[in-house]
């Protein structure tokens, strides 16, 4: 079994906005094609975060089912204190992988702190 390796990003998205976070390349840490990600919500925003893969590096679709979760708040989240479970999810096989927040309330920014963990 290989190591597994957490990856963290921050991420802000303004009201109404998308943004995508930073490329992970997949290319030396995940052999074994496992990840689960847990998300950590600042701000008076509601977040979608999804996931999106690449073989390019330069394109990103959001392929398959890349909800990672949906209408977080920083006083939602399983014991309302803005944070998710351990979320599993199931990219297919690809080199690099970014997450995307989407700010769905439409009124305020909100800031999300991803920990991605990789095997």
């Amino acid at each position: 079994m290989n190591p597994i390796t957490i990856k963290k990003q921050n991420i802000t998205a303004g009201a109404g906005l998308t943004v995508n976070g930073q490329p992970i390349d997949l290319s030396k840490i995940a052999n074994e094609q496992r990840f689960s990600v847990q998300v950590v919500a600042t701000g008076n925003g509601t977040a979608t975060v999804n996931f999106m893969c690449s073989n390019d590096g330069i394109n990103y679709p959001l392929t398959g089912s890349p909800q990672v979760i949906a209408g977080l708040t920083s006083s939602g989240g399983d014991a309302s204190d803005g944070v998710s479970d351990v979320i599993t999810i199931s990219p297919p096989l690809c080199k690099w992988l970014k997450l995307q927040v989407v700010e769905t309330g439409s009124a305020n920014s909100v800031t999300i702190t991803a920990y991605i963990s990789i095997q």
